[in-house]
């Protein structure tokens, strides 16, 4: 099944860099929110200023969920926030398929609200703790810790 299908990320602080490294539950591909430039080969994400970022993408298989490897947001001094997130939703999916996804990062009060929308009308949202360290981007290099 061919389509297109959205990720939106929001964030109530747009102080810092942040990255967004995620799948689409069937199609396991790894997708990168790029940078305003549109840079895709550094897997970049929203830079300081930028509260949000949409990115539009043809999956061949249909998505009932969404994997997160890695939300961060880098302070200076490495400080920040982030969280991994196995899938959302949690539980049971809809038979529809999945047409977008929204996160909405809400950094004061260390957590994150997901919400998958589906083609049948129905939305599932889920409420995550976000962890009080930050985490490594995609395209920082683990040889660097």
């Amino acid at each position: 099944m061919l389509g297109l299908i959205t990720m939106r990320i929001q964030r109530d602080n747009a102080d810092h860099f942040a990255c967004l490294e995620y799948s689409w539950i069937a199609e396991g591909k790894r997708d990168t929110i790029p940078d305003r430039m549109g840079k895709r080969e550094h897997m970049l994400g929203l830079g300081p200023g930028q509260p949000q970022g949409v990115q539009t993408t043809m999956v061949t298989v249909q998505a009932s969920k969404v994997q997160v490897y890695v939300l961060t947001s880098i302070e200076p001094h490495r400080a920040g926030a982030s969280i991994e997130i196995p899938f959302f939703p949690l539980g049971k999916s809809p038979s529809a398929p999945l047409i977008r996804a929204n996160i909405e990062v809400f950094q004061k009060r260390m957590e994150v609200v997901t919400t998958a929308y589906y083609a049948d009308g129905s939305a599932l949202s889920d409420t995550h703790k976000l962890d009080d360290y930050p985490r490594l981007c995609p395209h920082e290099s683990r040889d660097d810790e």
